[in-house]
């Protein structure tokens, strides 16, 4: 205590009291901090010693600094800085802060928690008091009473200490935590200058610890999206979602352009760094008399703001302890010799307990030598890592990051203020493939490395070894990124400068540079496929090999997510090709096609993929597929890809002919000599079917819109190759980019096929159309179709190649059916290609099909579209005229093995298909056989119609009800065993509403459904007469209104039966029935004979089980209105059915009497009718009646007078 004056208490501490004091004999203004050793034992006494040595070690602009520290008998005492203000007082005075304001704050905390974590230490007690503001503004972060210093296991500290308002969930919780805590109480302050309250806030403590356990943070609209974004990734309740260091560092709200950097780091170096006055560094500086005069206690210093005057200010590393350059060189000399020659020196240097503060503090000096001992040991420890046999340790993992982010962090100073050999020297390190993998990857900070240098400083760009080795770097980056997408991402999104800066170097003075670009280009256009892990078998292989890659909803994402970047990276690279850089890329295709127009024919087996013009090409096809305006620009070095193919490898063809494909979709060359390619690619041998597919895309998009070239096309179709098979994984390579394939290696092939027979059956060139057929089965192409269908060749068709090959063979099958050509090897070919077919749509597949991203041929719409499609091709015999028998029966036999009506049941089930077509197939194969019925009802069919309200008009179009009315007629008339089913489906409500529809087509379909469903037995009669809501009416009322139809003839007919069929079996209907008799008395000569044929029916069944009608029937004259018929009718089945009617009721009495007494002699009459007819079943009916007269009564059958 000697050495200081105590001038003030400023407040209380964690441990203790805070006073302001001064140096003696010195104008230092100081901070005292004294904590009592009352109450402590041994072990809390060697644990703040131990802190206050962790403590001694930090030196940053943004951390109050500890000057001194000792002990006296009772107390221990720390020397801080002093500053004067508090974060907490500006809140306590302003309340809210503007946001250009709180990032000036943010920016500094956190350069301090980065500085802190980097070292290794939890601060644990973040909050606005602990937050004092310096000179200049600048922001200190002070008051380590709880901080600690993090174990190689971060995850084990559990106490809970500091402000709970501030404290992060796991904390409260009294969970393990790591340095993460400090992120959520920096998320938790930062709210609380923007917002005026912290987000959690309440006086009770136990609420307060439910708030942030269990409530969201809610945020102000007013509030920015970028502030929001920044402060939702840290005040994540899971700590491991929480914002990584790399993440903060380059988030737009944190992040610092080099403007703000460079100064921010010249208000450090203006603010006044104390030196220290612990006793070992005095006694260095005792006999030094030089370094004494260098102090800045010797030096003149502005009696208000305590700054050396600027005549006297000098660098802080000139100010304090000369000897701590010596000593920091001292360390570096230790550090070279440990790692000198030996093959695992990097271990013991990984080792070192200081070696991040020591690197730091050697980036963050000024002394050169220092620097360049240390860039060098780093740099040779990391060769040694990366040539190592055994793969790193987890805490030598750690560190390998730390060194990467230090080196990226501190890399815009070296290039700044030292020399260029430094930047050199650490861009050779951060280009080592090491530290690049595992989560806590730095290489999106690598990218904003690279732009800046590209960017900030014009010296690069006139350096050419130094632009060199910086487009390096970023080479490796680009092919060595073990998190490739967050380095893709970050390109994209966050430093979109970088495409145009390489764009803008295709055309630098020196080739090299040039050829880096376009090395770059092509990298970021089509990735290096070992880094994607979004490569997914298409659909129809997925469900083949029964793989379950497709089903990862992660995976998936991360497809989607994918595909969205590479459209962006290409259409950015497009878009700054187009503004500068085609032309010199242009210039360089037409130099190494030149090159290749002079070599000899390229060598089949010749198959690098990363030559010049490989690269050149890959960027020209991916930017003119998504810009028109490049493609434009570019059709003339297009065009003379032809003369040259020969001459190229199998990748530089590969890309040539995709360009030529695109140019031609495009619009922009002539379609003269695309026939020409075609021919010359599939003569070529060997066939490779990466040529063949984009030979095929060249020719297909020319025989799309012009008839003659599809004509002509006819004559090519014998050279097509289409691949059962391919294995090749250069194939593969290609094919995928990012991860991604939207087409197969078989896709171009199908289409062009499809594409000329579409065009041809569009223009009635039927004998063309049958030469592709000859064709097409010399060549045994429906076999390879087969193998398509069954696993996709291998992975080589798409769902869009799919959906075509289901399109072509549509087509073929629709003229081959029309025009019964190829007849018998169609009827052969059915037995494979049906279940094939079928077994497209069973779960596996729709499922795989409606995951795939629709980006790239997938999802809904593609289910849809394929299940059409196969619907359309098995329906085919149903549908056409003049089909056949044997191909019906063919395909029946082959739809019901297979199960086709159980599998459309479940895809309408579970997706939102348009079920027009399906339904009306569905109703064709149920009326087609019963068998079919049966599959329809146990497939749950009847729940289907329900759940999808296919018999309600108002939600249904009115064919798709007419459809569904059949399917349920059909199936209530082909067994009494589906009643059941019926009843469970609770259709008695849609049929009655049906019955009331002012559609008379639906109301006859109903009316005939009525009637089926009692054609077996009375298990609906109750149904039948029981009200339903809401208008309280029942099927009976429905058939009583429909009887009596004046317009429609269908309806009356329906009607009729259904009335029948519902007095068959029981007389439980008879009294509801009754008021049809007058009905169908009057329908008894309706000009329509079924209606006559069902009227009379149910006539006779009314009485069939009672006399319970009898009296209605006499008073409306039915007994004689059927005599009448049978005498009147023309068509004999309907004189049947009045006579076989009319004995029914001639079993009653009344009956019998009305009879007679209408007309005494009518037996004479019908023995007539008997006696003249030839059919035997009008005589037994006539005989019938007339038995039923006792034999006394014989007026009967007396003759008239």
């Amino acid at each position: 205590m000697q050495n200081y004056h105590i001038l003030e208490r400023v407040g209380e501490g964690s441990f203790g009291k805070v006073y302001r004091g001064r140096r003696k004999y010195s104008g230092h203004v100081v901070a005292l901090k004294f904590v009592s050793k009352r109450g402590k034992s041994e072990k809390n006494m060697s644990n703040l010693r131990q802190e206050i040595s962790i403590l001694r070690g930090l030196n940053h602009s943004n951390v109050i600094a500890m000057l001194d520290s000792f002990e006296t008998e009772g107390e221990f005492c720390m020397v801080t800085e002093y500053a004067p203000g508090e974060l907490f007082q500006i809140l306590e005075d302003d309340h809210q802060l503007p946001e250009d304001e709180i990032k000036k704050i943010a920016v500094q905390l956190i350069q301090a928690l980065h500085y802190l974590h980097t070292n290794r230490i939890i601060h644990r007690d973040m909050k606005p008091q602990n937050i004092l503001v310096g000179p200049k503004q600048q922001i200190k972060l002070c008051d380590f009473g709880f901080a600690r210093a993090i174990s190689a296991d971060t995850n084990v500290l559990t106490s809970i200490k500091g402000t709970p308002l501030y404290m992060a969930p796991e904390l409260v919780k009294e969970q393990p935590y790591n340095h993460t805590v400090d992120l959520w109480s920096l998320g938790v302050i930062l709210y609380e200058l923007a917002v005026g309250r912290p987000p959690f806030y309440t006086d009770k403590i136990v609420s307060l610890i439910q708030l942030i356990v269990n409530e969201n943070v809610k945020y102000p609209e007013t509030m920015s999206d970028e502030f929001k974004s920044f402060l939702s990734g840290l005040l994540q309740k899971d700590p491991a979602k929480r914002m990584t260091w790399p993440e903060i560092l380059q988030h737009p709200f944190a992040r610092e352009t080099a403007v703000q950097m460079q100064n921010r780091e010249a208000l450090e170096r203006q603010v006044r760094r104390l030196p220290t006055f612990y006793e070992e560094n005095l006694r260095l500086l005792a006999n030094k008399n030089d370094a004494l005069q260098r102090s800045v206690e010797w030096k003149l210093v502005d009696p208000e703001t305590s700054l050396v005057l600027r005549t006297n200010q000098k660098s802080h590393d000139e100010v304090r302890m000369p000897s701590q350059v010596e000593d920091m060189m001292h360390v570096w000399k230790t550090y070279e010799a440990d790692t000198a020659g030996l093959d695992a020196g990097f271990v013991r240097l990984l080792d070192a307990p200081h070696l991040l503060v020591h690197v730091t503090q050697a980036l963050m000096g000024e002394d050169m030598a220092c620097l360049r001992t240390a860039l060098y040991v780093v740099h040779r420890a990391l060769q040694q890592v990366s040539k190592a046999s055994h793969p790193l340790s987890a805490a030598h993992v750690t560190v390998v990051h730390a060194l990467r982010a230090a080196f990226l962090g501190h890399l815009p100073r070296i290039m700044m203020h030292t020399s260029r050999d430094n930047a050199l020297q650490m861009i050779r390190s951060l280009m080592l493939p090491v530290g690049r993998e595992g989560p806590d990857s730095n290489c999106a900070l690598e990218i904003g490395g690279i732009v800046w240098l590209l960017q900030e400083t014009n010296v690069v760009v006139a350096d050419v070894p130094l632009l060199s080795k910086v487009l390096k770097w970023l080479g490796t980056t680009l092919d060595h990124a073990d998190k490739s997408v967050v380095v893709y991402d970050a390109i994209a999104h966050d430093k979109p400068e970088l495409i145009p800066m390489l764009c803008g170097l295709l055309g630098h003075h020196d080739a090299t540079i040039a050829t880096y670009a376009v090395f770059a280009l092509a990298s970021l256009v089509h990735p290096n496929e070992a880094f994607w892990d979004v490569d997914m078998p298409f659909p129809v292989t997925s469900a083949a090999s029964l793989s379950s890659a497709a089903s990862s909803p992660d995976k998936l994402q991360r497809l989607r997510s994918t595909y969205a970047l590479r459209i962006k990276l290409h259409t950015d690279v497009s878009t700054a090709l187009f503004k500068a850089g085609l032309e010199p890329l242009l210039a360089n295709v037409n130099v190494e096609l030149a090159t290749a127009q002079a070599c000899d024919e390229a060598d089949d087996d010749d198959d690098d993929p990363h030559t010049m013009l490989t690269n050149v090409l890959k960027v020209l096809f991916y930017s003119c597929r998504v810009s028109s305006p490049v493609s434009k620009r570019a059709a003339a070095t297009v065009q003379q890809f032809h003369t040259v193919l020969d001459r190229l490898n199998r990748s530089e063809r590969y890309f040539a002919l995709e360009c030529l494909a695109v140019c031609q979709r495009r619009g922009v060359l002539s379609t003269r000599t695309s026939s020409a390619l075609f021919r010359h690619e599939m003569a070529r041998r060997p066939r490779h079917a990466l040529h063949h597919s984009a030979a095929c895309s060249l020719l297909s998009e020319t025989v799309e819109g012009d008839e003659s070239v599809a004509m002509a096309a006819v004559d090519l179709v014998p050279l097509l190759f289409l691949p059962k098979h391919h294995s090749s994984a250069r194939v593969h390579d290609l094919l995928n980019c990012f991860g991604l394939r939207a087409s197969g290696v078989a896709d171009s092939c199908v289409i062009v096929l499809y594409r000329v027979v579409a065009s041809l059956m569009k223009h009635g060139h039927s004998d063309l159309v049958h030469q592709v057929l000859i064709d097409l089965e010399t060549h045994d192409h429906w076999t390879v179709f087969c193998a398509l269908l069954e696993s996709g060749g291998d992975d080589g068709l798409s769902p869009w190649g799919l959906f075509c090959l289901l399109k072509l063979i549509r087509s073929l099958t629709e003229h081959m059916t029309e025009t019964d050509q190829f007849l018998p090897p169609h009827l052969e070919r059915q037995r494979t290609l049906v279940p094939l077919l079928v077994s497209l749509l069973r779960p596996a597949h729709i499922q795989h099909l409606l995951v795939w991203p629709d980006v790239v041929g997938g999802g809904l719409q593609a289910v849809k579209a394929m299940v059409h499609a196969i619907v359309k091709i098995v329906s085919m015999p149903f549908m056409l005229a003049d089909v056949s028998e044997e191909l019906v029966f063919r395909t029946q036999e082959l739809l019901y093995e297979s199960g086709c009506v159980g599998l459309l049941l479940g895809i309408l089930s579970q997706h939102a298909l348009e079920m027009e077509l399906l339904v009306k197939f569905l109703a064709r194969l149920v009326t087609s056989s019963p068998h079919f019925a049966v599959q329809f009802v146990d497939a749950h069919g009847l729940a289907l119609v329900k759940s999808q309200r296919l018999l309600e008009p108002a939600t249904t179009p009115p064919h798709l009800v007419q459809d569904a009315l059949v399917l349920l007629s059909h199936i209530a008339r082909s067994s009494r065993a589906h009643y059941a089913s019926i009843d469970a489906a609770n259709l008695m409500p849609e049929l009655r509403d049906l019955l009331q529809s002012p559609d008379p087509t639906l109301r006859a379909k109903a009316c005939n459904c009525v009637g089926n469903l009692s054609r077996h037995s009375n298990h609906f009669y109750d149904h039948f007469a029981q009200p339903l809501p809401p208008t309280q009416t029942s099927l009976v009322d429905g058939l009583l209104t429909c009887v009596q139809d004046p317009g429609d003839v269908l309806t009356r007919r329906y009607a009729c039966f259904a009335i029948g069929n519902a007095a068959f079996y029981t007389d439980q209907l008879s009294r509801a029935l009754q008021p049809a008799i007058p009905h169908l008395v009057h329908h008894l000569h309706d000009p329509d004979v079924k209606t006559r044929s069902n009227a009379a029916a149910a006539l006779g069944n009314l009485v069939r089980q009672s006399a319970t009608c009898c009296v209605d029937l006499v008073v409306h004259h039915a007994p004689y209105s059927l005599l009448e018929c049978a005498f009147d009718e023309t068509d004999l089945g309907t004189r049947r059915i009045a006579l076989f009617s009319l004995g029914n009721l001639c079993e009653y009495e009344l009956c019998r009497q009305s009879m007679t007494s209408t007309d005494a002699l009518f037996g004479h009459s019908l023995q007539g009718l008997c006696d003249d007819s030839t059919d035997d079943l009008v005589k037994k009916y006539c005989r019938r009646i007339l038995s039923k007269w006792p034999v006394a009564d014989s007026t009967v059958l007396r003759a008239p007078p």
